[in-house]
């Protein structure tokens, strides 16, 4: 079994981001989804980072007013899966969290598969959430500002447990990992449990 998951954007500056998760399954034809390229206006693209002329028409109805929302995100990954299932693969186990984020899992081909399954998967990304995830993502992102709250309170952590932490720097959280990754991923648990995640 093979578990895939939207990542975080990189907003994240140390090497145990706090991940978005997304899970979805539903068949294309319940989506009335069709495998047709979109056509985008230039003024469209200028609106919107993610839009392409190459862009499927699945995603483009979703990106071409320049929001995701989560229902629409959810639409993408369940026709992810979708593609997936009806070119034979198994896709199954939704799963989204407190933050928006979607994974699924897939059954491990056969090793003759998996030049096949690469392949599908990539075809069905390009369908259903090659731009949609990274808007998604954008649009999920936390600021700067909440960032900075976060691992302030991660480095706060880690001084309650005993290590000497000379500031919330994403060098010094990453020295700090280093030296101690146990204690790290504990207050990292402690302060996103602490958010609510």
């Amino acid at each position: 079994m093979q578990k895939y998951s939207s990542s975080d954007d990189g907003h994240r500056p140390l090497p145990l981001r706090v991940a978005l998760y997304v899970v979805v399954v539903m068949s294309a034809v319940s989506l009335g989804i069709s495998c047709e390229a979109g056509t985008v206006s230039s003024s469209e693209q200028n609106n919107t980072p993610y839009l392409s002329e190459d862009l499927s028409e699945f995603q483009t109805q979703i990106l071409v007013d320049g929001e995701v929302t989560f229902a629409e995100a959810e639409a993408a990954y369940l026709g992810l899966i979708a593609c997936l299932n009806q070119a034979g693969f198994e896709a199954s186990g939704l799963e989204t969290d407190e933050q928006g984020g979607f994974s699924f899992i897939t059954r491990d081909p056969p090793t003759s598969q998996a030049p096949v399954f690469n392949k599908t998967m990539t075809r069905c990304e390009e369908e259903y959430t090659s731009a949609v995830e990274a808007a998604w993502a954008d649009a999920t992102a936390t600021s700067p500002e909440e960032e900075a709250a976060f691992y302030t309170e991660v480095a706060s952590c880690l001084r309650r447990a005993g290590l000497a932490v000379a500031d919330a720097s994403p060098e010094e959280l990453a020295r700090v990992f280093e030296a101690d990754p146990i204690s790290y991923d504990e207050c990292l648990d402690e302060v996103v449990a602490a958010k609510g995640g």
